[in-house]
């Protein structure tokens, strides 16, 4: 399971966190209402006193005996006697991120460099429910996302609330889970990993590019949550439960599309891979492949183009040391029509290492990352637009042992192949996590 950060095997952290999570056993519906709206009407629904439980009964009432507020839930869960199943199983789960960053100001570009300040960078909160019998759901939103705008280099936006995750799912067994929603495609390990447990105050450059006010824009090769239908499974281990070898696998059929788009940009399905292979929860060597068949441009002006990928990946965390390398490359191939662009590859690796020392949890961290939008140009022909990247990032996180809270600061040092823009950056980050 890739999309989630309660199946993402990558440290201790998460572990800690996890175990901070508040689990209700309550009726879909009774969460969900409860949950969102907190009515406090709520509690006159309960017939009388004999019809709630008493561990509810305590819920209910405050320390001097007067109706507590917030959220009530009525009796809905089967006794010993009872031969109803059980009802649903829902945890709520989110984080919320503020973040600082200093651009340095670049004194020949004056879009570069000029908006340092604070962002909400993730507000993150949803519910996952599921059943005895394997079905279930996912729903996370964020509130915290910047709205696209159509001017190239700017800092000027809102905020606002868009869908994360949203699919159901059905696991009968570990090996076998089917999904259908929106949700992470099994592709790029480093996209698939929980924003709340990566190294770094941001991901990579070769994964998310360049924003507009950190220099020229550019897309980078990762692919995020998509629409569609998918199948994937638990690690299975050969020889004992959770340790020695051990394999998992994804696949997914979906629009082709980023998140959150109303319908498919053609009439042709996107189609994407991946294979696991573990050792325990130590190592994990992974690899994907897609094929999207994408249509750009409007009406009638519409233009169509293939992209095919392929990724590799290794994972290591033991001892409080962590290792994370990758590579992705993406080729870019639009049709052979007058004025078309002409195909190009894109290529990005990285590597980053840290060590967690065992006391107060300080965590020293350093990651290499590269980002060539055009193997095919170099040089003066590759311009602005397609020239190569190469980031060097080192940072300090503080993971607090006995509260889910994380502090992050990190310096990255920027060199452009062409265009030579001072525009290093300065981050921090402070993350609470439920």
């Amino acid at each position: 399971m890739y999309n989630s950060p309660r199946n993402v095997q990558s440290c201790r952290f998460e572990e800690v966190m996890m175990s901070r999570r508040r689990t209700l056993n309550v009726c879909l519906f009774g969460a969900l209402a409860s949950s969102l709206f907190a009515l406090p009407a709520a509690a006159q629904d309960t017939d009388s006193e004999e019809d709630v439980r008493p561990e509810m009964k305590e819920m209910l009432e405050d320390d001097e005996g007067s109706e507590a507020r917030g959220i009530v839930v009525s009796d809905n869960f089967p006794g010993e006697d009872d031969e109803e199943p059980a009802g649903w199983t829902v945890e709520f789960f989110g984080y919320l991120r503020t973040q600082y960053t200093a651009i340095q100001d670049d004194p020949n570009l004056e879009e570069f460099g000029r908006n340092d300040g604070f962002i909400i960078a993730d507000a993150r909160f949803g519910f996952l429910g599921y059943l005895d019998n394997g079905l279930g759901f996912e729903l996370e939103v964020d509130a915290g996302v910047p709205r696209p705008t159509e001017e190239a280099n700017t800092a000027i936006g809102e905020v606002v609330t868009r869908l994360r995750d949203g699919y159901v799912f059905y696991q009968p067994h570990p090996l076998f889970r089917a999904s259908a929603g929106q949700f992470k495609v099994p592709f790029d390990i480093e996209e698939l990993l929980s924003t709340a447990n990566i190294l770094f105050v941001e991901r990579s450059v070769g994964s998310r590019g360049v924003e507009g006010v950190e220099g020229p824009n550019r897309e980078g090769l990762s692919v995020g949550r998509q629409v569609g239908v998918r199948i994937d499974s638990d690690p299975f281990f050969f020889v004992t439960e959770d340790d020695g070898p051990g394999v998992s696998y994804a696949l997914a059929a979906t629009n082709g599309q980023s998140a959150n788009r109303s319908l498919n940009d053609n009439d042709q399905a996107a189609f994407y891979g991946r294979v696991n292979l573990h050792w325990g929860e130590i190592a994990r060597l992974g690899g994907g492949a897609y094929y999207n068949d994408r249509t750009i441009g409007e009406l009638p002006d519409l233009i169509g183009e293939t992209q095919t990928g392929w990724t590799a990946d290794l994972t290591v965390a033991a001892a409080g040391f962590s290792l994370l390398a990758n590579v992705v490359q993406v080729e870019f191939e639009p049709p052979e029509e007058v004025g078309a662009e002409p195909a190009r590859t894109g290529l990005s690796y990285q590597a980053q290492v840290a060590y967690e020392e065992p006391f107060f949890g300080l965590q020293p961290a350093y990651r290499f990352a590269y980002l060539d939008p055009d193997t095919d140009r170099e040089g003066a022909e590759a311009g602005i637009r397609f020239e190569s990247l190469t980031y060097h990032t080192v940072g300090l996180n503080y993971n607090a042992k006995t509260y889910p809270l994380r502090l992050m600061l990190n310096y990255t040092i920027t060199a452009e192949e062409q265009l030579e823009i001072d525009n290093d950056r300065f981050d921090a980050l402070v993350q609470v996590e439920w």
